[in-house]
């Protein structure tokens, strides 16, 4: 997981400038590919990882409101914050965006039990 973060924080600003600075189907469906790829790699740790945190007294209730909280978070605010970004600084700016928050996710992997 720590890997995809770095990978996330480091690719995603990238193919987002060449997919803005190109603007071709190929070069969108090619980068769309790698942050798809860089993606899973996080996600096949993330949920194992969220199963073994919890004891299983209280893991259903924990484990679903830990991911249903963080989803509705990010997932239902991250379209309105990047058309926001991107109008303001540019179509780079949803890389950064996702570049603070893999830091972020590294950071809670870090300090995580």
């Amino acid at each position: 997981m720590a890997f995809a973060c770095l990978m996330l924080a480091w690719m995603a600003p990238l193919l987002l400038y060449y997919i803005g600075k190109d603007g071709t189907v190929a070069i969108a469906f090619v980068g769309q590919g790698v942050l798809l790829f860089v993606e899973a790699l996080f996600n096949a740790g993330r949920m194992p990882w969220l199963v073994k945190s919890f004891p299983p007294s209280i893991r259903l209730t924990s484990f679903s409101f830990a991911y249903n909280f963080s989803e509705a978070i990010f997932g239902g605010f991250t379209p309105a914050v990047a058309t926001a970004l991107t109008s303001k600084y540019g179509s780079t700016a949803p890389g950064y965006m996702i570049t603070v928050l893999s830091v972020l996710a590294l950071l809670g992997l870090w300090i995580a039990p």
